[in-house]
């Protein structure tokens, strides 16, 4: 079950990620600030073990093909929350 996403994220464009506040079983996750571009790749190459398309020079577009249910509802969730101002389409 292919999945792809697109996104569209001009250089230089920043990602704020939702912090978490602490509970008695976890401390506190602050709020952090990323490069849109790096924090993309590094959560579709590192955590989930997806494929990304990265654009050809001068474009800002990016294609991200999932292959399982688990990467599909994790890129739904990054496209619906701190991605979502680069969110393009899903098909």
């Amino acid at each position: 079950m292919e999945t792809r996403f697109q996104f569209i994220i001009p250089e230089g464009s920043i990602v704020k990620t939702l912090g978490v506040p602490a509970t008695a079983e976890s401390p506190e996750i602050p709020r952090r600030t990323y490069p849109a571009r790096k924090y993309l790749t590094d959560l579709v190459r590192n955590d989930l073990k997806a494929h990304v398309r990265l654009p050809k020079k001068d474009f800002d577009d990016f294609l991200v093909t999932t292959n399982t249910f688990q990467q599909k509802l994790r890129m739904e969730s990054a496209a619906e929350g701190e991605l979502s101002p680069f969110f393009k389409k899903k098909w």
